[in-house]
């Protein structure tokens, strides 16, 4: 499990390496605002696929890697979430060099957790 990790979309690029098109100081959304715009975002959900069916965000997709989410047609605003925060803001950099709008969620599904009320299935 912890080889799935070193996905390559997880890694960081140097900072001379990024498309100067991609904003990379704008990229951190709370809960409180994803939840208030539900309907604006997709949340995708990058955990591996045991913790992500144990507990999730209602509505979020479990998808892992750029080649799932482009197989998948997805579009919009994406909320990218992790366990903790810690992995979301690199994926969501790749996503935006590659021209998504793209958004990491602060503390991943445990700032969920501790933030809110909202339904966890």
């Amino acid at each position: 499990m912890i080889e799935q990790a070193k996905n390559t979309n997880f890694q960081l690029k140097r900072s001379d390496s990024f498309n100067s098109n991609v904003d990379i100081n704008n990229y951190n959304k709370s809960w409180a605002e994803v939840l208030s715009n539900m309907n604006r975002y997709k949340i995708i959900d990058i955990r591996d696929p045991v913790n992500y069916q144990m507990y999730r965000v209602k509505g979020s997709l479990n998808l892992r890697s750029l080649e799932e989410i482009k197989q998948k047609n997805i579009n919009g605003p994406l909320i990218i979430s992790c366990y903790k925060g810690r992995s979301s803001p690199s994926f969501a950099l790749r996503l935006r060099e590659e021209g998504y709008e793209a958004y990491s969620v602060k503390k991943g599904i445990e700032g969920f957790k501790e933030e809110t009320n909202f339904k966890i299935i």
